[in-house]
This record gives structure tokens, sequence and C-alpha cells, in this order.
């Protein structure tokens, strides 16, 4: 209709020589009926089935069914101005390409501009199914080109009888029959799916759905049931509004095509109905189940609990306490904490057998993505990663906190990340980057290599290998001292680098290594000789020249430079 109030009606002609064509008049607001244009004139072949709809910019658009021969038909789409002129040319044909025939072609002009056109196909990719069109109000295709896409979902068996309403928010629902249920698909503007395929009818056989928009942004879907049949009807609603519980224990369920479920108070029970939900519980030990469809949650209480099932979706946590992802829930991203519940944001997240994505908040937060190949990002505050799987993916950014890296397979480093602590008792090797890193070995032989920059090597149990390479490095001995445990320290850089020594493994050194307490040579001269240098080995002697055997600790290489300088003494934390 227009604005004036007039409305373009389309219908098909018979003609004597038994072909039809497909023509058009103008009513005014007052019923005053124009002249007869004909929109479509066969010639010698037969038009059936007309459809018109007003664009947003005034004009019509008509679209038709077209026998073309062989039993096959066209739905074929033309623009007319307000006064009934055409000004496109001869329409697309919708099946061009189709190998089978297409018909029973509905129309729909969109809020936003444009329109949208379905029909029935023999081309689903195993029998009759829907397909659909988008189009500017220029006829530019949006979606779909000169064959159209494909509506239904569920392609065995037969689907047809479609029905098409313009949304107010510039999308689009189309409604079919499939074996004997109402089916319904929402769209938004450009033609993308929003949320899944439902069923509008249940029990019995249904034909011949119609479905319309009503004026407060709900649908009313129409249809045939049962033999004889009875005129039923279903009141649908897309509206965005959410669906909000009280301060007892609900039990909510989500719209078809997907809503924001809040369960607000109590401990409930939110369910989704196969669309894209998003689950809020509120306060309460609440229960949520988002079945199929890319669903999120929030989650704001240890008790809150996360149930899907396999293949249903990509599906995200959101939470503001510590949690762990159940079965088949693949991302979790923690929020700043609720004042009521947690006192800081160090809270963590812990991922399961998927390939998971773990986002921290601005806290000092515990990633472990668990098995599968994990994408791990901390963000602010000082985070640890917890890495088990060589796809593992840890993504810092400059000026977020320093952050820890425990691996238990061979790691590097990536950008802005400081620490790297090897777990477990394997032979791995650890590798820094370009920053000041602190690297520390685990219980097997670890090669720790701190690249660039002033770094921080401790070998940990084991026989070690340490490369500082450039910068001031230090090379940290702090775990009980044996020949086992010695570490070799490659290129160490005299007046430079640092052999730190834990004060509670070099008791007998005191504050410092003084110049009297080092020596070159065999072994200790008198009683203050604790660390003795012997050409690649260095050892500590607890009582100088005493009774106790001194304990080899280190290696270097054989033309090293060192003095007592070249040692520091301390407590030393990761």
């Amino acid at each position: 209709m227009q604005s004036d109030g007039s409305f373009l009606v389309t219908f098909v002609r018979e003609n004597l020589d038994g072909t039809s064509d497909v023509v058009g008049r103008k009513v005014s607001s007052s019923g005053s009926v124009g002249s007869e244009f004909t929109i479509f004139d066969s010639g010698d072949v037969e038009s059936i089935v007309a459809e018109a709809a007003t664009l947003s910019n005034g004009n019509y658009v008509v679209a038709y069914q077209n026998y073309v021969g062989t039993g096959d038909h066209d739905v074929d789409y033309k623009i007319f101005t307000a006064a009934g002129l055409p000004v496109a040319g001869p329409g697309v044909q919708a099946n061009a390409l189709d190998p089978e025939d297409a018909s029973d072609v509905q129309i729909a002009a969109l809020a936003g501009g444009g329109f949208v056109a379905v029909w029935q196909t023999g081309n689903d990719g195993s029998g009759v199914g829907i397909k659909a069109g988008v189009f500017d109000n220029e006829y530019n295709n949006v979606k779909g080109g000169a064959t159209g896409f494909i509506v239904n979902t569920t392609t065995g068996g037969i689907q047809y009888q479609p029905d098409v309403t313009a949304l107010k928010d510039g999308g689009f629902l189309v409604t079919w029959i499939d074996g004997g249920t109402v089916q319904g698909q929402r769209y938004d503007a450009s033609g993308n799916k929003v949320g899944s395929e439902f069923d509008v009818s249940s029990g019995g056989t249904k034909t011949d759905p119609t479905v319309a928009s009503l004026g407060d942004g709900r649908v009313i879907f129409g249809y045939l049931s049962g033999a004889p049949f009875d005129v039923q009807a279903a009141i649908f609603d897309p509206r965005t509004s959410p669906i909000n519980g009280t301060s007892s224990a609900d039990v909510l369920t989500s719209r078809k095509d997907g809503a924001t479920v809040n369960g607000l108070g109590g401990s409930d029970t939110l369910l989704g109905q196969g669309a894209n939900d998003t689950l809020d519980g509120g306060t309460g030990a609440d229960e949520m189940r988002g079945r199929a469809g890319n669903d999120t949650y929030i989650v704001d209480n240890a008790g809150d609990k996360v149930i899907e099932s396999s293949g249903q979706g990509t599906d995200t946590v959101k939470s503001s306490v510590s949690f762990v992802l159940g079965s088949n829930v693949e991302n979790l991203t923690l929020l700043e904490p609720v004042a009521v519940v947690a006192a800081s944001g160090d809270i963590n997240a812990t991922g399961n057998s998927l390939a998971n994505t773990l986002t921290g908040n601005s806290g000092n937060n515990i990633l472990d993505g668990k098995g599968g190949a994990d994408t791990m990002s901390g963000k602010a505050g000082n985070d640890t990663y917890v890495v088990d799987n060589a796809g593992d993916k840890v993504i810092e950014s400059a000026g977020q906190g320093t952050d820890t890296v425990k691996s238990s397979i061979a790691y590097t480093l990536g950008d802005n990340l400081e620490k790297l602590v090897l777990t477990g008792s394997a032979d791995i090797n650890g590798t820094g980057n370009g920053l000041a890193n602190t690297l520390v070995g685990n219980a097997g032989r670890n090669t720790l290599d701190g690249g660039d920059g002033d770094d921080i090597l401790s070998g940990g149990p084991g026989k070690d290998k340490l490369l500082g390479r450039k910068g001031k490095d230090v090379f940290v001995f702090a775990d009980d001292l044996s020949k086992a445990n010695a570490d070799k320290v490659v290129k160490f850089k005299h007046g430079k680098d640092t052999f730190f020594l834990a004060q509670d493994k070099f008791a007998a050194v005191g504050a410092k290594v003084g110049k009297k307490e080092f020596v070159e040579g065999a072994k200790a001269q008198d009683k203050n000789d604790h660390i003795i240098r012997k050409g690649k080995k260095i050892f500590y002697d607890e009582d100088g020249k005493g009774g106790t055997k001194q304990v080899l600790f280190a290696k270097v290489d054989k033309k090293a430079v060192i003095d007592h300088h070249d040692f520091e003494v301390g407590d030393f934390v990761i």
C-alpha cells in the first residue's frame, strides 16, 4: 500500500487461446479502480500465480510464475512505478540454473528497503524444497543471485507451500510445510539466518500455511489441520525483549528464534530452544541448558551449571567467578567480579578436552585449557597459562602485566610473555624472547635459551644447559647441590653475567662471595675457600679445607673468565 492509501492488485487473466497473462490494476484510497495494464504478456505460453508488494520507495515489485515448456516453470520479477510503468527490464529467472521446477512464488517488501521472494523448487539437493532471494529496491541482488538460496535446513523428503512476511527489524520470516508440520525460519535483512529452523505446529497433519506480521511486531501463522480441516493459528514473537524470571526458582524457556533469558533471583532452570540464546541465571545456583545453537551463558555463582550436548553449536560461558568448562562447551571468558560474589578479579578459567578459547579479565588469572589445542588470552593482570599441547596458543599484548607460562612440553615464549616454567620430568627445552625473561627448568634435562634481554635462568633439578646470549643474564643455582644437578653455563660473560647462589643452599658463603672465598685450583686451600673453580668445573665447599667433600654445581666454558665479583647470594623467587 502507498502512503496515499492506494494499492496495486495483480491477477492472472486467462485468454481464449489457452494462454494467460499477468495483469494489474491500481486502486485508489477511495476505491476507484484504474485501467488494467499488462505486467507480463505470455504470448503463446502460460503465466500463473502473481504476487505484488509495495517497496519503500513507492514502486511496486511483482513476482509471477511463468511456464516455459517441458513441464518447467520460471519465477520472474518486475518492478513498476506507482503509476504502473515498468522501471526494470525482464525479470531474472530464478531457476535459470535449476534442473527442476520452480513454483508457488511469494513476495514481501522489507522494512528497510528491498524485497524478498520465496518459492518452491525441485532442486534443494534431495528433492522438492524452498528457495529464497533478497534484492534491494533497484533489483540489485543482496543474497541468492539468479538461482536463490536454500531455506529449509532439512532437505530430506518434501518441503513445499512457502510463504513469507517482513519483520519490523528489517528482516523476514519464511514458513512452509515439511512432513505435515509447519516450519519457520527467521532471517535478517541481508538474508542471514537468525536462529535455527523451528516447528510452528505440533500434532496432526498441517497444510496451506500462511504468515503475516502484526502491528505490535509479533507474527501470526495460519494453517489447516486434519481432515476435515480445522483452521488453526499460532503467534510467534520475534521481538528482542528479554524473558525475565522472578525472585523465586523459575523454569524459563527461550523463544524458538533465540532470546536473552534472565532468571534474576532464585535457583532457576533456563532452557534454550535450538537458536542462539543468552542465558543468565542471576543470583542463585542455576542450571542452564542452551541446546542447539551458539549459546552464551552468564555465570556468577560457583553453583551454576552449564549443560550442553555434543554437536549443539559453539557455546560461550562468561563468568565472574572461577569456572571449569563442562563437556561440549567451547569458550570461556572471565568477567570483572560482582562485588557481592568476589573480592577481586583474581579468578581462573579451566577448559576441557575440546579446543577451547579462554579469555581473562583485568585480574591475575590462571588459564588452563586442559586437553585440546587451546587459545588463551589473559589480557591485563599478571596471568599464568598452563600449556600441555603443541597447538596451544598464548596471546598477550604489551603492557598487560608480568605473565607466566607453565608448560609440560617444549615451549618458546611468544610476544609480551615474561616467564616460562617447565613442568613434569620430561627432557624438554624452553626458549625466551626479546624481553627480560625468567626461565625455570623441570626435573628433566633441559636446555634453557634466554635469547635477547636480561634473562634469569634456573635449570631446576637435572643436568641442564643454560644459554644467556645477549644481555646481562643471571644463572640461578637454587636446587639441591649434587653432581646430578650440575648445570652448564654456556658463554658466560665476565663482568656482565651473574651466578646467583640461593642462600639456603650456599649457607657457608654468607651474604656475598668475598675475594677470599673464591679460589681457582683443584680444591680449597683454607677454611674460607667456599667457591672453587677448576677448569670447566665450579664446586661448593661448605667448610673449606675441612672434612666435607666439595660438590660440583656448575660447568662453564674452559676459557670463561670468572672471579668473586661474578657471584651474588640471596633468596630466589620465581
